[in-house]
């Protein structure tokens, strides 16, 4: 199947897309690339030029722009299966292809007038965060944003930048929350992502200086929240018409249910024939609790994956039917990507338990599925703990305790 064919048949594509897609068998054919650039990507604290340029070619982050503008406009279970993808060979390249997609489709939630300028040059590449972080001043014909923002995911090979900032008046009260898309050339970067977990993301933090944004390449965040958008031209296109917090917390988790299958794919591959040090056990693969081990984990990427057809599905059929989805609804949604989360976390952290001693050395996937793992899941879209307790509170009836709902 063609990838143009999916877009004309995208309510059909919204289930049962994760395993199976023309965009997932392009990612697939990147792997041979992106895992001989893995290690490197890591050294660079970026993605390596040569993963984004061939992601890039691949059109790869052309997933959730809109077909009016060259994009693929898939639903977003299509996304996470091609992050996924990508992340079994690269996690750090994968979590990249995810924000820049991600942030395509924010930025195709803005007026007509944004993407007049968005997509009338190269091929929009957009990093940066949603916030809050620094501070917006309302003028005439637009904002002036101020502050540092960070995280910037993928910010090297990124052309645009999204920024998230709290409007304030004159006495510091609070007036909306307002995501502006500036051009990377306004923004200063500040070198600061030393870290080891995602180190190839490269999600440095970047500086902006009473920075001029006219109105209209600007979101509401408070309006998106509430399912109000003001790409009223793309308001036939049913993937502009999803949700906005559920669809942000599960893309990202398209990369790691990437790491879990990785993960567990070499646990396999690796304990066939390899002895248990100091038992009597010459093949690791022939025990009894490997078999354990390598069910429970593979279970939990499949009660992750089914969390991700369930969710993905549902907000798809919300914005089909032309409903704003219930406020309940959302806080389950997002929730579940941070229970995916936790269950990704779990299936390895279960095999790199379990693959001994020499599962340290580089060379070994599994370790830095093990590292990565840990930041992805620790983001705050998608904390476990942070999700539960906001489910929590709204089941009884409780405030959320965060308006990222």
């Amino acid at each position: 199947m063609a990838v143009a064919d999916e877009t004309r048949d995208g309510a059909s594509l919204a289930v049962g897309t994760f395993d199976r897609s023309a965009l997932r068998d392009r990612a697939r054919g990147l792997g041979d690339v992106l895992r001989r650039n893995a290690a490197e990507t890591e050294r660079l604290r970026r993605v390596h030029p040569e993963n984004v340029e061939a992601m890039q070619a691949a059109g790869l982050f052309k997933a959730l722009q809109p077909a009016r503008y060259g994009g693929f406009e898939v639903p977003v279970s299509v996304t996470l299966g091609v992050t996924a993808e990508l992340a079994k060979a690269c996690p750090s390249s994968a979590w990249a292809a995810a924000i820049y997609n991600g942030l395509v489709w924010v930025t195709s939630l803005m007026p007509e007038a944004a993407h007049d300028e968005l997509f009338a040059g190269p091929e929009p590449v957009i990093a940066g965060q949603l916030g809050p972080a620094g501070k917006a001043t309302q003028v005439d014909g637009g904002y002036r944003f101020s502050g540092t923002f960070g995280f910037a995911s993928g910010y090297a090979g990124a052309n645009w930048l999204l920024a998230g900032s709290p409007v304030l008046d004159g006495d510091g009260a609070f007036l909306d929350h307002r995501i502006a898309l500036v051009p990377k050339s306004a923004a200063r970067m500040i070198d600061d992502w030393h870290t080891t977990s995602m180190a190839g993301t490269g999600s440095v933090s970047f500086v902006l200086e009473n920075e001029f944004v006219p109105a209209h390449r600007t979101l509401s965040g408070v309006a998106a929240t509430e399912g109000r958008y003001a790409s009223t031209h793309l308001a036939g296109s049913n993937l502009y018409r999803n949700a906005f917090v559920p669809n942000a917390a599960w893309f990202l988790i398209g990369p790691m249910l990437g790491m879990a299958e990785g993960a567990v794919e070499h646990f396999v591959a690796y304990v066939k024939g390899k002895p248990i040090r100091y038992t009597g056990h010459t093949d690791q693969g022939a025990a009894a609790v490997t078999h354990l081990q390598a069910g429970e984990a593979a279970m939990n990427l499949e009660a992750a994956k089914a969390l991700a057809e369930r969710a993905t599905r549902e907000v798809w059929e919300a914005a089909e039917a032309g409903t704003t989805m219930a406020f309940a609804d959302r806080a389950r949604i997002r929730a579940a990507a941070g229970q995916a989360a936790a269950l990704c976390r779990a299936a390895v952290t279960l095999v790199h338990a379990s693959s001994g001693g020499s599962v340290i050395k580089q060379s070994n996937p599994i370790q830095r599925f093990a590292r990565d793992i840990q930041g992805a899941a620790n983001h705050a879209v998608i904390m476990p703990s942070t999700v539960y307790e906001m489910y929590g509170r709204t089941l009884l009836g409780l405030d959320p305790n965060t308006a990222l709902v």
